[in-house]
């Protein structure tokens, strides 16, 4: 029952799904959901799996509904932002819903155009999220 007391989305799933004493993650890889459920055990490895993998796994703490975990997590993120890696950032803080890292990758990006900089893969970048950091650069309010 440790898992439920760490996440109120595997407390009901627990109470829903008695009949088989078993959940089944197939949302996420074997190694996200390993470490993850590790977490909530108190095996507190360094983020020790790809960035990709990282990405994943603050999805899967948004997911299940694991704020401490994700708290830390984005904030170890925000310390690995870089030109290789903040626009999958920026797209990955959209998806778990994590306003801390967006805000860091957009302060990154503002940086990056200040002083010309060339990000790789700012084609990928969320297009809601560009035109939002357009509009800051340009010092445009947005319409709300």
């Amino acid at each position: 029952m440790i898992l439920a007391a760490r996440s109120s989305v595997f407390l009901t799933m627990f109470k829903s799904e008695v009949k088989e004493d078993k959940i089944e993650i197939t949302d996420f890889p074997y190694e996200v959901v390993k470490f993850g459920i590790m977490r909530c055990y108190g095996i507190n490895e360094p983020y020790n799996l790809t960035m990709e993998n990282n990405m994943l796994l603050l999805q899967f703490f948004e997911k299940y509904n694991m704020q401490k975990f994700k708290d830390e997590l984005e904030s170890w993120l925000i310390g690995q932002i870089s030109v290789l890696n903040v626009c999958d950032l920026v797209n990955t803080s959209l998806k778990a819903k994590s306003p801390k890292l967006k805000h860091y990758c957009a302060e990154y990006l503002l940086n990056c155009m200040r002083n010309s900089t060339p990000v790789p893969n700012y084609d990928s970048l969320d297009h809601e999220f560009a035109i939002q950091l357009l509009g800051k650069s340009l010092g445009a309010r947005p319409n709300t």
